[in-house]
């Protein structure tokens, strides 16, 4: 089945219904990446930066609007805390370094309008991510086999995580790099101004 992530919401319930006739029900849905644009804010136009949004954020809450009255038995963080009481497991898979087709022109539809002056921003960052992904140490089928064994709670997925479903999993080596580093930062930056977040309390 085909479906056009801007679609409005009408014609999205429909697919939604024409596959629930054909599945009889849904227990797993996949928000995956959309396309991605490499461009600084003058060389991207307000219709290609809506496009974008449309389709990578707008898509997904969309989708998961449609689909959330569907679900039977299991199944973002604000999202979860919405629906585990109807038995529903969000879950958020982030993916780091994968050796994909993502930056392949025919896969980024929307170009930006390249300005010379940001050449050294936008063009260089796109040269270097064309280069690196070629290298990326993620293999896009482990991946998926490993996000079915999230989802199906097997294999790997089972052993560590004992049954239990996860809120949020780094997806690669790169991503899990990047979660340390990032959180470490949020630890140091939270210590360093704990005096003035502190401030603000009633003093009683």
């Amino acid at each position: 089945m085909e479906l056009d992530l801007n679609s409005d919401e009408e014609e999205i319930a429909s697919v939604v219904r024409d596959a629930i006739k054909i599945h009889g029900h849904v227990t797993r849905l996949i928000n995956n990446a959309g396309y991605v644009m490499i461009a600084c804010m003058e060389e991207m136009s307000i219709s290609q930066a809506k496009h974008l949004m449309d389709t990578n954020y707008w898509g997904a809450i969309s989708l998961t609007n449609a689909f959330l009255p569907h679900f039977q038995g299991p199944s973002f963080e604000a999202l979860k805390m919405e629906t585990e009481h109807f038995g529903l497991n969000v879950m958020l898979i982030e993916p780091g370094g994968f050796r994909t087709s993502i930056l392949e022109e025919q896969v980024s539809s929307r170009q930006r309008n390249p300005i010379s002056d940001y050449d050294s921003i936008s063009g260089a960052l796109y040269r270097m991510l064309k280069t690196q992904i070629e290298i990326f140490f993620g293999d896009p089928k482990v991946g998926c086999m490993r996000i079915i064994a999230l989802l199906t709670n097997t294999g790997l997925a089972k052993q560590i995580g004992n049954g239990e479903v996860p809120t949020r999993v780094a997806l690669g080596s790169r991503s899990y790099e990047n979660t340390i580093k990032k959180g470490e930062e949020l630890i140091d930056n939270a210590t360093k101004w704990k005096e003035f977040s502190f401030s603000t309390d009633y003093k009683n």
